[in-house]
């Protein structure tokens, strides 16, 4: 059987996503921009989430309802080690070169148990810390797969429910309880976007693109477009203190990329560098944050033209040897304990 050629254009979409979340934190830890760090990081958040929430759509909807746990265990394998490799050493350096009583048992714990997102007070960020907010994410995507997890079994026992007629209603329903809940409560932002487009995007994704993509691509091009652009004169005219707009301009903007990806990137091939930047793409996003924000940011070392090209070099070398660090450990684990060494 002929197999089909690897489609890049989704590798090309993360790689470009990493370094706009990059050059986000550099917008607003340098002070180039705040509102362009505002309008970079909720789009391309939005993208590098609901990016994920559709391919692992494509690869695990068909699965995730007769093997639940099954989804579950090969999601954490591929999220978890690198996480708790990053953790531990920025943990230890914390340790090290601030004191051992720098970090609460809360902030610890909150933290390796993906708690942080909700625990506000097990957070890391506050001077003498380094700034690690970034990494509520983590406790994004955790909740993100979890809620996958209990959706599918909602529909496998009740299967009448996974009809088109259905999931129409549920974005109805949903999409007017986030705006409510988005008109009073900022944090309400990201819970919502979980709720309402990773979940369509994980089980209608196929179809919601397909219908999408009947669009003339010239048109979609021009929608992304001006989507983008409205996206950034919102910020710039002090958007960002309104959650239920951004919340909505956020979402509509990441889903315009991911339909828009096959149409702007090359789908057949891909170079060499743009490949290894979406492969630690995850190990970019962590390693950052710290240098661009709070009380070890290089700008404080620099100027900001070199600190900006610091940061760069240190997410790329630092991501690839966090990626090294963590396969090699995952490889001897693997060698010692199931006598089954991984590729």
């Amino acid at each position: 059987m002929k197999q089909h050629a690897r489609d890049y254009c989704y590798d090309y979409l993360r790689a470009f996503s990493a370094i706009m979340i990059v050059i986000c934190h550099i917008c607003q830890g340098y002070g180039i921009s705040l509102e362009l760090g505002y309008y970079l990081g909720g789009t391309y958040v939005d993208v590098f989430l609901l990016l994920s929430a559709y391919l692992l759509g494509i690869s695990s909807r068909d699965k995730i309802c007769s093997h639940p746990l099954q989804f579950l265990k090969k999601r954490t394998q591929r999220l978890i080690p690198t996480y708790y490799m990053f953790l531990t050493l920025s943990f230890i350096i914390i340790f090290i070169f601030i004191g051992y009583d720098a970090l609460s048992i809360k902030q610890v714990f909150g933290h390796y148990l993906f708690l942080n997102w909700f625990w506000n007070s097990s957070q890391v960020y506050s001077s003498p810390l380094p700034q690690l907010g970034h990494l509520w994410f983590m406790s994004c995507i955790m909740f993100s797969y979890i809620l996958m997890l209990v959706i599918s079994q909602i529909l496998r026992k009740m299967p009448t429910l996974n009809i088109r007629k259905n999931w129409i209603i549920f974005l109805g329903v949903v999409a007017m309880l986030a705006t409510i809940a988005t008109l009073k409560v900022r944090f309400m932002v990201y819970p919502f976007t979980v709720l309402l487009a990773f979940t369509l995007l994980f089980f209608r994704g196929r179809e919601i693109m397909s219908r999408i993509r009947r669009i003339n691509s010239v048109t979609l091009i021009v929608l992304l477009i001006i989507g983008n652009i409205c996206g950034i004169l919102y910020y710039l005219l002090g958007g960002y203190g309104y959650p239920v707009a951004i919340f909505w301009i956020n979402l509509v903007n990441a889903c315009l990329w991911i339909a828009t990806a096959p149409i702007i990137f090359s789908t057949t091939r891909i170079s060499r560098s743009i490949l290894f930047i979406s492969t630690i793409s995850f190990e970019i996003y962590l390693i950052h944050h710290p240098f661009c924000l709070g009380e070890y940011s290089l700008k404080h070392y620099m100027p900001v033209w070199l600190a900006s090209i610091c940061v760069f070099a240190i997410s790329i070398i630092g991501g690839m040897i966090l990626s090294l660090i963590t396969s090699n450990i995952l490889k001897f684990y693997h060698y010692v304990f199931t006598k089954n060494p991984v590729a």
